[in-house]
């Protein structure tokens, strides 16, 4: 993952603790969520972000995207938010996950296509993409993203 970038943008980052990893393996990373939870992290709104546009060289959001009221809104302004050619990455639960479509908080659940199908119409392509299961999480969907031309 995240093969070009240098800044990341970490979205919904709860505790930090993949903010943590991703600065171990060499990148500058800006950790943001909805709520201030724990030092180092920037009460930021992914669908209104404080951010300038071509902030970033990749965007990473891992089990936020579920939570979003308004994923195209989301999607739209990551594309804002990321360079030009820049990657995102997107962990989420696959439409066929009942143990994580039936938590109240998930209201964002996708099928494959209907996640490409945003994908697509928020100018993202596909490099990447993996569907896995573990016993815990049950069935998820992992992209990874790349922006190829800004919205209009």
């Amino acid at each position: 993952m995240f093969k070009k970038c240098k800044t990341i943008l970490d979205v919904g980052c709860g505790n930090r603790d993949w903010s943590k990893y991703l600065e171990k393996k060499g990148f500058r990373v800006w950790s943001t969520d909805i709520n201030h939870t724990c030092n180092g992290v920037i009460e930021d709104d992914i669908h209104e972000s404080q951010f300038e546009s071509n902030s970033f060289d990749g965007i990473f959001c891992n089990g936020v995207f579920e939570h979003s009221l308004a994923p195209f809104i989301m999607l739209c302004e990551m594309n804002r938010l990321l360079k030009n050619g820049g990657e995102l990455f997107i962990n989420m639960p696959l439409d066929t996950n009942k143990k994580m479509s039936a938590l109240p908080q998930h209201i964002n659940i996708h099928s494959y296509d209907s996640a490409k199908n945003l994908f697509d119409k928020t100018k993202f392509k596909i490099k990447n993409d993996i569907v896995f299961f573990d016993k815990i999480n049950e069935q998820h969907l992992i992209f990874l993203l790349e922006k190829t031309g800004d919205m209009e």
